[in-house]
């Protein structure tokens, strides 16, 4: 394996709360239930969540504001220790600007050697293909850590190498319940993020 690709919102970054949060100041808040739904696949694509133009505009404004203000999951040496030995981006679905913002404010921003955010495509499975375009390199040397039903799907659709990470969004039972046996074993899990950095180091 060469290049590791991560999801931000529950993976890098603990941000489940302050997005509950911001969801309720908007009176968008679907219930918990229709929450995780909304995660179940591309947000872009299958929205469980009432978002116009307008709530998106205010959604990304109070996310700008709040994101800084939120706890990171890997920290300066984790990243730096990964980054001796793998190429390092992010494939998230989330604004460029706030993740921008989180790094710089941790020191992580360097580690990554790009950010592929709603900016620059919506589907996760063309930004996997990009990163494969990109590096030269086949999908079982890229592997994609995520922490929901969505980011799975799109991993392997992308033919990438799964890894879930039991810390976010999402719990292992839910893709357990979705994915046939023959799947699941196509998928590493991980309960911590030491876990992770264990099987990588």
């Amino acid at each position: 394996m060469k290049v590791l690709a991560f999801d931000f919102d529950g993976v890098l970054a603990d941000t489940e709360e302050m997005i509950r949060d911001i969801l309720h100041d908007l009176d968008i808040w679907p219930g918990k239930e229709a929450f995780l739904r909304h995660h179940d696949g591309n947000v872009w694509e299958e929205p469980q969540i009432a978002f116009d133009e307008k709530k998106v505009s205010s959604y990304i404004s109070l996310y700008l504001k709040e994101i800084e203000n939120c706890k990171t999951f890997f920290y300066k040496s984790d990243l730096e220790s990964l980054a001796t030995t793998y190429k390092l981006y992010i494939v998230s679905s989330n604004s460029e600007e706030a993740i921008g913002r989180f790094l710089k404010k941790y020191g992580l921003h360097d580690f990554f050697s790009e950010i592929l955010g709603m900016h620059f495509h919506k589907s996760k499975v063309y930004k996997l293909g990009y990163i494969l375009n990109k590096e030269s390199i086949s999908p079982g040397e890229l592997m994609m850590l995520g922490d929901t039903l969505g980011d799975i799907k799109e991993a392997l659709n992308a033919n990438a190498r799964a890894a879930f990470a039991a810390w976010g969004f999402h719990g292992k039972e839910r893709l357990q319940k979705h994915f046939e046996k023959e799947y699941l074993e196509q998928i590493s899990f991980f309960e911590s993020k030491d876990e992770f950095m264990s099987s990588l180091i």
